[in-house]
């Protein structure tokens, strides 16, 4: 099995490849891939009762505008007000509150996170793919990705019209922030990534054409060789997994020639 990273700024559309991968994986992809997606894990250890849930609580109350804590009116279950947490923790001046945000989530999905690596490998899926926001951010998980894909934002403003699209409730200063906080520009995600996706085109389908062809010319194939030397030398593939780790370690950004990044849209016929 290999372990693919999928990553990509605010409103670039990374869950729409998460979810078409999801989607196609029984008829294009023969089953081959496992979706690992951290946001989803991230609300998990955050709800009602759990340690990430109570060490959010006992350190927001005091700082976040109130009531912080809530009762959902559906389920009857007490939760955070997410809406309000986000303005503040991304609210220039909060960098450290952000920080004390993920000190609380972040090691507890990375550990779920290896959980569910664990046992897709002992399915036997020949990709599991971590869908993962932060990805170039944890030093861990991407050195663990044999490969990472990042989509990818050329339009800074289409952007943030996306992202006012789907948050109509927040306003558009707070998204305009949420953005900025982002730490990584275009040029690190193109000297980070071993793949690109371009989603500037409003046509989906030219996006899905740019998935199509990372899983069915450059990941399948890669994954049907590592899968058959695990399968028939179990040691070999374990010391497969080392090596790619040790040369991720090894590797550094700088020395990258930016001619070694795959961009899709060159080639398939995707408006540019």
């Amino acid at each position: 099995m290999i372990i693919v990273g999928l990553t990509g700024g605010i409103s670039t559309g990374k869950s729409t490849v998460s979810s078409y991968i999801q989607e196609q994986n029984s008829t294009k992809y023969s089953n081959s891939v496992i979706i690992v997606d951290a946001d989803k894990i991230s609300k998990q250890i955050v709800e009602f009762g759990k340690p990430a849930y109570n060490d959010i609580i006992n350190y927001f109350s005091s700082k976040v505008e109130a009531p912080f804590e809530i009762v959902d009116e559906e389920t009857n279950i007490k939760q955070f007000d997410r809406a309000k947490l986000g303005k503040f923790v991304f609210a220039p001046g909060n960098e450290e509150h952000l920080k004390k945000l993920n000190q609380f989530t972040h090691p507890r999905v990375r550990n779920e996170i290896m959980l569910q690596i664990s046992k897709a490998h002992l399915k036997g899926y020949k990709i599991c793919l971590l869908d993962v926001p932060l990805l170039f951010e944890n030093m861990f998980l991407r050195k663990i990705c044999y490969k990472t894909v990042s989509t990818i934002l050329t339009d800074k403003n289409v952007q943030l019209a996306r992202l006012v699209k789907r948050n109509p409730n927040i306003p558009e200063e707070q998204l305009l922030e949420r953005i900025n906080a982002q730490k990584l520009t275009n040029a690190d995600r193109e000297r980070m990534a071993d793949y690109l996706i371009y989603n500037d085109c409003d046509d989906v389908n030219d996006l899905y054409k740019q998935v199509d062809y990372l899983m069915e010319h450059e990941l399948l194939p890669m994954s049907d060789h590592y899968h058959l030397v695990e399968w028939v030398f179990p040691l070999l593939g374990v010391l497969s997994g080392f090596n790619i780790i040790i040369k991720n370690y090894l590797k550094n950004d700088a020395d990258k020639d930016l001619n070694d990044t795959i961009r899709l849209n060159d080639f398939v016929d995707v408006k540019k």
